[in-house]
């Protein structure tokens, strides 16, 4: 009995599934590197704000700007440029604006929407 006690401390002390860090920008980013975005998005579509408050030097803005990327990689264009809208009216003043404006375009086009993509 004491080993089998023994045995299951260890085992879930030692285990990662017990013992898993919360996923960081860097799965995420990796995650869209290696094309398995819908694992990207599980990680990016939670609370960025305060994924980015643990992620020093990363913006709310950049990870709204890759969950819309992984989101067109994915091919939910539509969805795409719901994030692209919402990254433009929350952050105006964003740096990525111009990646912002493409990418949308690209959404748009992808769902087939050429006149309104040209209009970016």
């Amino acid at each position: 009995m004491k080993t089998i006690l023994l045995f299951l401390i260890i085992w879930i002390t030692c285990c990662p599934c017990f013992s898993q860090e919360p996923p960081t920008v860097r799965d995420a980013l990796t995650a869209i590197g290696q094309k398995t975005y819908l694992k990207a998005l599980e990680i990016l579509k939670g609370d960025l704000e305060s994924l980015a408050e643990t992620n020093p030097g990363i913006l709310e803005d950049e990870l709204v700007l890759h969950r819309a990327r992984a989101l067109f990689l994915s091919g939910d264009f539509t969805k795409a440029v719901e994030v692209c809208d919402d990254l433009l009216k929350r952050f105006p003043e964003s740096r990525g604006r111009p990646k912002v404006n493409f990418l949308k375009a690209q959404s748009l086009a992808g769902s087939r929407k050429f006149e309104e993509a040209l209009g970016i």
